[in-house]
């Protein structure tokens, strides 16, 4: 799988020339990186081939690394997505992964019933994005090098904060070779932990250069708002874009505290032994996931999805999927129903942190699974959500917001552990606790539950039934596009 990711209607100006970078870092086709060039206005193919020169020498003198080959840029105007006629439109089509992941977000409780997730994902990013990246050929799996400078993408204007945090992916890919299969995994939590030194990198380089942008550098910028980048919009989906943007947001911090304890070099590091939670990378530990086991008991017409999907058919969503779930419901730019304290988010805990994913529902997670189901009898879908945590009291917090959340929209109590709802997130709902183990169960009715999960089908307290959590194989997250690109995500949300 290549990491991308598409926007609405790529209109190609033009492609810089891919003559090779200098062989002297910080020096690259004669550019240096306190040149001065003085553009103003849209720039010609000239000046942006020099401005790109100049990104690339000051970005090798921030890494101490040399580029092995230089990017293609091209320039697109800004779309508006869902109209079908950009790469990203294209490609969001209802297909078997589509509707098995219409389930993960709804269990998540960020897509409802009348959505379809795909379509929202391409909507917020194409409202969001201010680059992307299109990986090159780095080092293959035999260990031959065929370096390929790849292709960068800016959206909506160039400015050098966009171009620096491309750059940093184009030596990423010629150094660790970004399609390897340790950055393209199955699931999300796993997928987040790895972009947190994937992206986060990107977006610590993007700060320490726009730092040198405010001191000592000249630097260009046209359309996009600004170094930092811009142009995007609040459109789509908030707590798909929070979700997507946690590893650039507590990414760059974790990368900071690595060059901290050891240089570079420990960054380099962390490419070979890549994250694997996202816990890992909010908390900047190095805590790997308990074990979870599922065993498929659902009788009727109702199966799982099939193993081909997520991992073995299912998703993780990990501390910070989780977060957002409570976030987007509980924050003024969601739902606003206060199901949570959201005040921390704008206090980040780190000098190169953008918001906190911080929270008293979250931080306990131990390990979790998503299995998306359906029945084809009835065109109907629900899923089983297990989940373990570090106390009883962390459990207990998570089941309690749960069906607090459930409660805000409106839900009819049929007993303690269950809820009937309408509107966004419509269906049956039954939560079940025992010690550290949490078992959420959906479907579209209350009889429904009995088929797809009969172990707690009789749940009737949230706090004291019986769930089968035991040891097994560790766990990953679930699955959202992987994408290498620049968003637009700080200063998006009012202070609230």
């Amino acid at each position: 799988m290549r990491r991308t990711v598409f926007v609405s209607v790529a209109v190609v100006v033009f492609v810089v020339s891919t003559a090779g970078a200098a062989a002297e870092p910080g020096v690259v086709d004669g550019y240096e990186p306190d040149d001065e060039f003085g553009f103003e206005g849209e720039l010609t193919d000239e000046e942006l081939d020099a401005v790109v020169s100049r990104a690339m020498a000051r970005v090798e003198e921030i890494r101490g690394r040399e580029f092995k080959a230089r990017p293609s840029v091209e320039r697109t105007e800004r779309g508006g997505g869902g109209n079908g006629t950009g790469p990203l439109d294209a490609n969001v089509t209802r297909n078997e992964y589509g509707n098995w992941n219409d389930v993960v977000w709804e269990a998540l409780l960020v897509v409802g019933e009348d959505r379809y997730a795909n379509r929202v994902i391409a909507d917020t990013f194409g409202s969001a994005t201010q680059g992307f990246y299109q990986s090159g050929n780095g080092t293959n799996t035999t260990g031959e090098e065929h370096y390929d400078g790849g292709s960068i993408t800016v959206v909506g204007g160039v400015n050098e904060g966009t171009l620096a945090h491309e750059l940093v992916h184009v030596l990423q890919d010629q150094y660790y070779n970004l399609s390897a299969d340790r950055f393209n995994p199955p699931v999300q939590d796993e997928q987040l932990a790895g972009d947190g030194i994937v992206e986060g990198e990107a977006e610590y380089v993007r700060k320490l250069y726009e730092r040198r942008c405010a001191t000592d550098w000249e630097c260009y910028s046209s359309g996009g708002g600004g170094n930092g980048g811009g142009g995007g919009t609040n459109e789509g989906n908030v707590g798909i874009l929070m979700t997507v943007y946690q590893p650039y947001s507590d990414g760059a911090e974790y990368v900071h505290r690595l060059r901290q304890q050891g240089g570079w070099e420990s960054v380099d590091e962390a490419y070979d032994d890549v994250p694997k939670t996202s816990r890992e990378i909010i908390r900047r530990d190095d805590f790997g996931s308990v074990n979870v086991t599922y065993e498929d008991g659902a009788r009727g017409n109702w199966t799982t999805f099939g193993e081909e999907l997520g991992r073995n058919g299912y998703d993780v969503a990990g501390e910070a999927s989780i977060f957002v779930t409570f976030w987007y419901q509980s924050s003024p730019a969601g739902y606003g129903l206060g199901v949570i304290d959201t005040s921390d988010f704008f206090s980040p805990d780190g000098e190169f942190d953008v918001y906190s994913y911080r929270s008293e529902v979250s931080e306990g997670w131990a390990g979790d699974r998503i299995y998306p189901y359906r029945n084809n009898a009835t065109n109907s879908t629900g899923f089983v959500w297990k989940s373990s945590w570090e106390t009883t009291d962390d459990a207990e917090g998570f089941a309690s917001a749960y069906l607090g959340v459930l409660d805000g929209h409106g839900a009819t109590q049929v007993d303690n552990a269950t809820r009937l709802v309408e509107g966004d997130f419509r269906g049956a709902y039954r939560v079940a606790r025992n010690a550290r183990n949490v078992t959420v169960v959906h479907g579209p009715t209350v009889e429904s539950l009995g088929e797809i999960r009969p172990s707690v089908a009789d749940a009737d307290d949230p706090v004291n039934e019986p769930v089968d959590a035991r040891p097994g194989e560790p766990t990953p997250g679930f699955t959202v596009v992987a994408a290498l690109f620049a968003v637009v995500a700080a200063g998006l949300l009012a202070r609230a």
